[in-house]
């Protein structure tokens, strides 16, 4: 009888893959925090790309894990991902963009594409597999109670945040301000809670634990405090794909899920159009969809149409159009050709504004391919996710958990793309394609030892 037992050196090298992720993972959460003190207080404007500055830190550890297991993975994402690299840089080359620019735009373009390759590559075994799948679960439910307690306790209580601020004034909707908890801006702590928030209603689902459910109802609670449109329109319908998801059986759904799915629907619309009646949304619509506009997103939507019309859908190359190379580090005169210059929050002095979207970005550098190339490589991702959490949602809790965050992670990101960095930005991009790779990692890592 031949028995397995795990190489000690190999398994501390699982240990160690599995809790340098949890640990990068749980210093993103903070990054963006310490990259406003690094740029404000100490003048290093480095700490804009802190992000990418710890993740590359990371990289080494992967090559070194799959050198000593001997087994590399070859994603199936990487066809997508090369396909797009050549039509990026034929319209860079057709719009004879200066080398330099070219370069760092390209490595803007695909980070979250090479962010999800780089977390599928790494080789997780089953011990590492269930070491990171706990670390995650346990990592979500801090970050939840954690901002929440912030939150309550600097901003409603003492009604003092300590931590950095993008902004020196935040939004006030509803009569009261934004929260933000730890981080600079309320975009950022939404969209971490509704990372979390996601993985949180697929435990509930499968779990039944009225545990999940407070820490669900924290998730939401803060959000809701957040008052950003985005999360509180897109999030129904997200939660209303996880719930038939996990309730979707031999092909066919009950009829209680059905109406338990069809009621959460209503209560969401009726919620969604009380907000509407009850906020100056309407006029706002208006007034961004109103052809003299003065929104900076609506403005470089129209101007990437114009850019596909100028280039015949090529596209005005890479690092000169709606990223954040055209915007920070070389103003792109595409945005005095169309104007844009001169909206609030796109000027050459605070362009900040610019780089809050990424559909304008991929579609005016890219063009046409280079858009349809990108997003349909992510759709080729949510439907292998989506595997996944159907093949899981019997077998590991935790595993199936992941692969329904993660999927319906993109699914969002890509939905408000017109309106938010969600897929491109730090450090939301590196946890949305972080536990979409990760999931793909430890699905091969369980069904190896499975097998």
């Amino acid at each position: 009888m031949r028995l397995n037992v795990e190489n000690p050196s190999r398994l501390a090298l699982d240990c160690l893959l599995a809790r340098s992720i949890l640990v990068l993972l749980f210093f993103l959460l903070l990054s963006s925090s310490f990259s406003i003190y690094i740029r404000n207080d100490l003048g290093i404007d480095a700490g804009r790309y802190l992000d990418e500055i710890v993740f590359a830190g990371f990289v080494p550890l992967v090559l070194l894990a799959i050198l000593i297991y001997r087994k590399l993975y070859i994603s199936s994402v990487i066809p997508g991902l090369l396909l797009f690299v050549v039509i990026a840089l034929f319209a860079s080359f057709y719009n004879q963009v200066p080398p330099n620019i070219l370069l760092l735009g390209l490595l803007q373009s695909v980070k979250p594409l090479l962010i999800l390759i780089i977390f599928q590559m790494v080789p997780l075994r089953k011990s590492s597999s269930d070491l990171l799948l706990n670390g995650l679960n346990y990592l979500f439910v801090f970050m939840t109670i954690f901002s929440f307690m912030y939150m309550v306790l600097f901003e409603i209580i003492l009604n003092s945040n300590p931590m950095p601020v993008i902004d020196a004034s935040l939004p006030f909707r509803f009569g009261f301000e934004a929260k933000r908890s730890f981080f600079p801006h309320p975009n950022t702590f939404a969209v971490i809670m509704v990372i979390a928030t996601f993985f949180h209603f697929s435990q509930l689902l499968l779990t039944g634990s009225k545990k999940r459910l407070i820490i669900l109802m924290l998730g939401l609670i803060s959000i809701a405090l957040t008052t950003r449109m985005k999360p509180l329109f897109m999030m129904p319908p997200s939660l209303v794909i996880v719930y038939f998801l996990f309730r979707y059986q031999r092909g066919k759904i009950k009829k209680l899920h059905l109406v338990v799915g069809a009621t959460m629907t209503f209560i969401f619309v009726i919620a969604i159009a009380t907000t509407a009646l009850l906020s100056p949304l309407m006029e706002i619509l208006e007034d961004r969809f109103s052809p003299d506009t003065n929104s900076v997103r609506i403005s470089l939507f129209k101007g990437a149409i114009e850019i596909l019309e100028e280039t015949s859908g090529i596209g005005a190359g890479l690092g000169m159009y709606g990223s954040p190379l055209s915007a920070f580090t070389h103003y792109s005169p595409r945005y005095y050709q169309l104007g844009i210059d001169q909206l609030p929050g796109a000027t050459p002095d605070n362009p900040s504004y610019i780089t809050d979207q990424w559909w304008s970005w991929y579609i005016g550098e890219t063009g046409v391919l280079g858009m349809a190339v990108f997003t349909g490589t992510l759709i080729f991702v949510i439907i292998k996710l989506f595997g996944f959490a159907l093949f899981w949602k019997r077998k590991n809790l935790l595993q199936a958990s992941l692969a329904a965050a993660a999927m319906t992670s993109i699914i969002y990101g890509i939905l408000i793309g017109l309106a938010g960095n969600f897929l491109a930005g730090p450090p939301t991009s590196y946890y949305t394609m972080a536990l979409a790779g990760l999931t793909f990692a430890i699905h091969r890592g369980l069904r190896r030892q499975n097998n």
